[in-house]
């Protein structure tokens, strides 16, 4: 009995490319572009991974082209591409940082400490978060207390 691995070039390269798919998906959608749309996007990319993939493998050994092989290398490619963005490109912010890559940021800071000041002496001076103004951040937690005990 002999044991033969085999990994052609084609299917290595199917594999690194599965593994971006979603970096790819974040540089073709913004960060308003529904989820279901990004899936769509995510699953054509995949596709085409999968029966690309298939098809260059084909061509290099000089096999005829198999459409089931394909499938399954796109079914793959779509799976590993959505374990790669729940699993590493999210949690790390690179599928956000990709959806931000090529936006101009035109809008308004969103916060004010956010603003650039040249002359220091115009900076507005920070709430007063320790004074008598600052019960807004104390809950009550009154009601909470007799439904509790």
């Amino acid at each position: 009995m002999d044991i033969v691995l085999n990994l052609p070039p084609a299917l290595i390269i199917g594999l690194i490319v599965s593994t971006i798919l979603p970096l790819l998906t974040g540089l073709v959608t913004t960060r308003v572009t529904n989820g279901s749309v990004k899936a769509v996007i995510l699953a054509a990319l995949a596709a085409a991974t999968g029966l690309g993939t298939e098809l260059l493998a084909s061509v290099q050994a000089g096999t005829t082209y198999d459409l089931g092989t394909g499938l399954v290398l796109a079914l793959t490619a779509f799976l590993v591409g959505v374990g790669m963005h729940f699993g590493i490109w999210k949690p790390v912010g690179a599928s956000a940082g990709a959806q931000t890559l090529f936006t101009k940021n035109t809008a308004a800071p969103e916060n004010k400490a956010d603003v650039v000041h040249e002359n220091p002496e115009t900076k507005p001076s920070p709430p007063d978060i320790l004074g008598a103004d600052s019960d807004w951040f104390r809950p009550d937690l009154g009601d909470v207390r007799e439904r509790l005990f």
